[in-house]
């Protein structure tokens, strides 16, 4: 038992860690002892050490793996509604809401496109989404649910811009004439004009091409 205390001083007091060079296991001493006597000590206990710094990378490692089942069993008990998913109200001083009481529910909403990440405040769930849930605490199927109309209505409005986009160029067919597809703005992009903001416009052409016309705004 003295023997291992006297290996854990090593490594704690010298700062010893686990290095493998060329395949081979060897010591890096951050903190180094200056006394001779010491170091020819450290040497001698080297096989030691290196046995110990594996043994508490093991433990490490375990460790990590254990909390990653338990974080997933505890995300895949959510999803079959064992127990509700929880929010927190959290006051700060630029901005205040509701956010994951944990991290098993950020990255179940976060999945399911429920949670926005804000720069140095976390993840964010917005007053209305938390109303569409009934509130703070709720089951995942209601989430789910939620998640599945929302990606419903994304789809439903694609194919329906699909379908204006098509009429647009099937009219220009049947016509032979342009039909205007989108009109937007941006800042001039040239600075020898006499205007602030350019006007874009891209049309539709019988042929089923597209054209783009953009000209400067006075």
């Amino acid at each position: 038992m003295e023997k291992e205390q006297k290996i854990q001083e090593y490594i704690r007091k010298y700062q010893i860690s686990l290095l493998v060079r060329d395949e081979q296991d060897m010591m890096r001493l951050d903190a180094p002892p200056k006394a001779a006597k010491i170091v020819a000590e450290v040497k001698a206990a080297k096989p030691e050490i290196i046995a110990e710094l594996k043994r508490q990378k093991a433990e490490r490692e375990n460790q990590k793996a254990a909390e990653k089942a338990a974080h997933e069993a505890a995300k895949q008990e959510m999803r079959d509604g064992k127990y509700p998913i929880q929010l927190q109200w959290y006051d700060g001083e630029i901005l205040s809401g509701y956010m994951p009481a944990d991290e098993a529910v950020r990255e179940l909403l976060e999945e399911l496109g429920l949670g926005k990440y804000v720069e140095g405040w976390g993840t964010y769930i917005d007053a209305h989404t938390v109303e569409t849930l009934g509130g703070p605490e709720f089951f995942y199927a209601v989430a789910k649910a939620i998640h599945d109309g929302r990606q419903a209505g994304i789809v439903e409005k694609k194919a329906q811009q699909e379908a204006e986009r098509q009429g647009k160029f099937d009219e220009a067919k049947a016509t032979g004439k342009p039909v205007l597809l989108y009109q937007w703005t941006e800042p001039c992009c040239d600075p020898r004009e006499e205007c602030s903001t350019d006007v874009h416009r891209e049309y539709a052409m019988p042929d089923g091409s597209t054209r783009h016309d953009w000209h400067h705004s006075f």
